[in-house]
């Protein structure tokens, strides 16, 4: 990573001391117009931590609406195929849950991993914040993963093993 400085910064001169650049790389540092100089940073444990914490909170905030909306258009094409008995919007309910599926497990997925990034890359900050956002974490596990999975298997596992109503119930239960 590369990034061109007008001045030197006191950081730059402490990794330049630390880590000296090849002579290769230092012919070319010395082409540069007066005044301008290149300074190579190593990407630091934060750097990377914030990297890694961007990545996942953005995978997140996909997965977890898209299987929100997905839930509500389940309820709907579910409820329409039980009302009108057509077969459109049983075949169309059946796929959209595997689809449903597949997003509740990446959102699952990147849940879990969110939360331990939140003690060990933002330790001081889940000090402080500890008391209200944990339980705020440990209802959304309780509630949205756990109670949410056992009617999801029903969900996906359940259209020939149990009753249409069961079934139904089970579809609104993972919506909400």
């Amino acid at each position: 990573l590369r990034i061109l400085r007008r001045k030197r910064s006191a950081c730059a001169r402490e990794h330049q001391a630390h880590y000296p650049l090849p002579s290769a790389v230092t012919a070319l540092v010395d082409r540069r117009p007066e005044g301008w100089y290149s300074c190579s940073y190593v990407m630091d444990v934060l750097l990377l931590s914030r990297i890694q914490f961007a990545l996942t909170s953005a995978f997140h905030y996909l997965y977890p609406p898209l299987s929100i909306g997905l839930g509500v258009m389940l309820v709907i094409m579910e409820g329409l195929w039980l009302k009108t008995g057509k077969d459109i919007y049983h075949q169309m309910a059946r796929f959209w849950t595997k689809v449903f599926a597949l997003t509740f497990a990446m959102g699952v997925a990147t849940g879990i991993v969110l939360e331990f990034e939140f003690g060990t890359n933002w330790a001081t900050y889940s000090r402080y914040v500890g008391d209200v956002f944990g339980s705020a974490l440990a209802a959304e596990g309780i509630f949205a993963f756990f109670l949410e999975s056992g009617f999801l298997a029903l969900l996906l596992f359940g259209w020939d093993r149990v009753s249409r109503g069961v079934h139904y119930l089970a579809t609104c239960m993972v919506c909400l």
